[in-house]
């Protein structure tokens, strides 16, 4: 029985970070210079890890469009989430409009 509840919590805790992180992957790309960005929550409970991958597009300006994500956005997920995250993965790219 201790173990079926342990997997109920498990399973509600992936989906409440399924929906932060889509929450969060909308108000990146509410962003006017976004032209894209995905956010994943994963992990157990006391060593989440988030992975995001964003795409700007222009070099100008980046550097705040970073800093917001990275400052506001991020510490903003962890306050939702009730916990700081173990790990951050984000990456940052610019889009090529050759």
């Amino acid at each position: 029985m201790n173990n079926q509840s342990t997997s109920e919590d498990v399973a509600l805790a992936a989906g409440q970070y399924d929906q932060v992180a889509k929450a969060a992957s909308a108000g990146i790309m509410s962003h006017r210079l976004v032209e894209d960005a995905v956010v994943e929550i994963s992990g157990m409970p006391g060593s989440l890890t988030i992975r995001l991958r964003c795409t700007l597009l222009s070099q100008e300006d980046s550097t705040c469009v970073i800093s917001h994500i990275s400052e506001q956005l991020l510490p903003d997920v962890e306050k939702i989430l009730g916990e700081p995250f173990a790990t951050h993965d984000l990456s940052f790219t610019v889009a090529d409009r050759s």
